[in-house]
Formats: structure tokens, sequence, C-alpha cells
């Protein structure tokens, strides 16, 4: 690249897809939450319609290593959710920084913001947000992975349940 424009514009093309990386991460954590919900309920549904003098160890063993599944996948689905709020110590682009600043400071400190400044603040932001989308999907894949480990468990279990 040749400039400081053309780069400029090349971070913020990055900057806006590192954004949607974690936006993805989001999406696919709405996921994960939403089956392991309804495994929970189901496990839950069919526990409490069992008669409990009729459940096998089988039943047991099945409704433990469900719910310990599920129970994981919920740990991690829920620190992929949690916000990261360390940002840089100075920026006219993290949000909190610029909540730091009054309006007027704010709007004085960006008018004379030069190009090389703002390419410096975006491939910082770049480069943060991508340990921060790196991180939400790292829990998104663990939470998947152990809802998906639970459901022969759980189909197991609701099968002993149900015959009961």
């Amino acid at each position: 690249m040749k400039n400081d424009k053309e780069r400029l514009e090349a971070a913020k093309w990055i900057f806006e897809r590192t954004i949607g990386w974690i936006a993805t991460a989001d999406v696919k954590l709405g996921v994960a939450v939403t089956i392991d919900t309804a495994l929970v309920g189901g496990l839950v549904a069919a526990v409490l319609a069992s008669d409990a003098q009729s459940r096998s160890a089988w039943a047991y063993m099945a409704i433990i290593s469900a719910s310990g599944g599920l129970v994981f996948a919920l740990f991690c689905a829920a620190m992929a959710a949690i916000p990261r709020m360390q940002g840089p110590v100075s920026s006219m682009i993290y949000f909190a920084r610029i909540s730091e600043k009054s309006e007027a400071d704010y709007v004085a400190d960006f008018s004379r913001l030069t190009d090389s400044q703002l390419l410096n603040d975006l491939t910082t932001q770049i480069h943060r947000n991508s340990q921060i989308a790196t991180a939400k999907h790292q829990w998104v894949r663990k939470s998947l992975i152990w809802s998906f480990m639970a459901i022969t468990p759980w189909i197991t279990a609701v099968a002993q349940l149900v015959k009961s």
C-alpha cells in the first residue's frame, strides 16, 4: 500500500470484519444456549414424569452424564457471553475510552486526529477485537462440543425414564 489513506481504508475494512466475527460467535452462542436449555428442560420433564422407584442405575447414570455435559456446555456458553471490556488505554474508537471524555473534549480531540493516529488506533482495535473473537469462538466451540457429547446420554436417560 502506498500511503496512510489506503492503509486507513484497508484497516476500516478489516476492523468491520473483526467486529463481524464477534457477532458470529454471539449468534452461535445463542444456538448453543437454546439447544442446552431445551435439553435441560426435556430432561427435567422426563425425570419429574417418571416413577422414582422404577428408575434403574442405567437411568441415573445417563441422567448424571447428560446433566454434567449440559452444565459444562452452559458454563462454556456463559464464558463466551461475558463481555471483554479491556481495551486500549487511549482510543478514539473504543466506546469505554470515548465515554470517559466529555462530548466537547471528544469532538475536539477527534477533529485534531491525523490519518496516521487513526490508523494506529484502528490497527490496535483490530488486534484487540481479534483476540476477543478468538476467545469467544473457543468458548462457543467448547460449549457446542459439550452439548453434542451430552446428547447420547440425554437420549438414553429420556428413553429409560419414559419407559419406566
